[in-house]
């Protein structure tokens, strides 16, 4: 049989009623018992002879009145309100044991305010009536716990059909939560796909790809001159030696001038063009220092000079020098018609965005990724709560039940 949580309450209370008759009787004795206590500790209250006290001290306080005070308004906080006293439960029941608790505690405390150690004595007639109290309300606390304490179990099945409310409250609270997110995480992942897309666009472009295969031209290109210039840097530091140590003077040029040149030798060369004037002048020079000054062996030698006139003459560096140049020229050109179309930006863009995009979508799925924890757990507890509050009510009426979302 299908139940609501209302439905299962009244299902509740019904079996309450039919299987725990004498008991629900005998509890509502005592809340009846419990309401004939408080009519007469009020009127003893009311009743107490304070003539020999009802002054106002030097304090300007009437203790007398104090204390029937304090004690009229702790009776007044009786938890059965009118027109409960027909119902009772195992909540109801606690609240008047803890309730005649209070009373005396109260009973206590202002007794001594008033008459000091002498309280009881002097208040003995109310103490009677209180003792009496005291003693129905002892036999309430029995009651509860060796004939009520089933009934306390069965009415419990309604505390848990409201956990169970909540639970479902918590269960659809956080699917309304994860509905948006999910709904956010697919916009992103479309706006990352066409983000991707214009980026596989752009790299199709076919500037990109000429750029490219210029670049890795210049780059081939370059090697083959620096391999050239690297057969003279044995000679080019023997001459440096000689010329910190005086003993080569130059012709057409300065040191200062050379050394500048030698820093970046390939930079310096390129930057001079196909024709390098300055650089044949260097070249001039170490041959006149190789000639004249350097002692080597005469193969090694010979093999350096012819190395160093044939960069002069032009047949081993400049074809290499003017292929590089202008390489480097259509590259730069190519380079600037992608600038001009915006291409290496709109890519630059795109990346950032793309790189944005993805920052979001990780956090929004460590967010999905939580609330689908708490969904689970909430899933849980309301499944627990279930199979729960259906073997309680099953056991309690000996029908099966199944309890649905109301």
């Amino acid at each position: 049989m299908d139940l609501t949580p209302n439905e299962a309450r009244v299902a509740v209370d019904a079996a309450i009623e039919s299987r725990y008759k004498r008991e629900r009787k005998d509890a509502l004795k005592h809340v009846a018992i419990a309401i004939d206590d408080v009519k007469t500790t009020r009127n003893a209250v009311k009743n107490i002879n304070a003539g020999v006290d009802d002054v106002v001290g030097e304090d300007g306080v009437n203790y007398a009145d104090v204390f029937i005070n304090a004690m009229l308004s702790k009776i007044d906080e009786f938890p059965v309100p009118d027109g409960h006293e027909n119902r009772v439960n195992h909540e109801l029941l606690k609240s008047i044991h803890d309730f005649w608790i209070d009373v005396e505690a109260a009973f206590k405390e202002n007794g001594k305010k008033w008459h000091g150690a002498e309280y009881k004595t002097l208040l003995r007639s109310f103490e009677a009536t209180v003792n009496g109290v005291l003693k129905h309300n002892a036999r309430l606390a029995e009651f509860m716990k060796k004939k009520y304490e089933k009934v306390a179990r069965a009415e419990g099945i309604k505390d848990k059909l409201s956990a169970l409310e909540r639970a479902e409250v918590k269960t659809n609270a956080c699917q309304e939560r994860v509905a948006p997110l999910k709904e956010r995480a697919k916009e992103i992942e479309e706006t990352i796909k066409k983000e991707q897309a214009d980026v596989q666009r752009l790299e199709g472009n076919d500037l990109l790809g000429s750029r490219d295969g210029l670049l890795g031209e210049v780059g081939k290109v370059k090697q083959v001159v620096q391999s050239i210039l690297s057969k003279i840097e044995k000679s080019l530091r023997m001459f440096g030696n000689a010329l910190d140590n005086d003993r080569f003077s130059l012709n057409g040029i300065s040191r200062s001038e050379i050394d500048a040149y030698l820093a970046n030798l390939f930079a310096s060369l390129i930057k001079e063009g196909v024709e390098h004037p300055r650089f044949n002048v260097i070249l001039d020079n170490l041959l006149s220092y190789l000639h004249d000054q350097v002692q080597m062996k005469t193969d090694k030698k010979e093999k350096a000079v012819a190395c160093i006139e044939a960069m002069r003459r032009g047949n081993s560096l400049d074809a290499s020098v003017k292929a590089y140049i202008e390489l480097q020229g259509r590259a730069n050109d190519v380079e600037r018609e992608i600038e001009r179309q915006a291409i290496a930006q709109g890519l630059e863009v795109a990346g950032r965005r793309i790189h944005a995009f993805s920052s979001q979508q990780a956090a929004l799925g460590a967010d999905i990724a939580k609330e689908a924890k708490n969904l689970d757990a909430a899933h849980q507890e309301v499944d627990a709560l279930q199979r729960e509050i259906e073997q309680d009510i099953a056991t309690l009426s000996g029908e099966a039940v199944h309890v649905v979302q109301g």
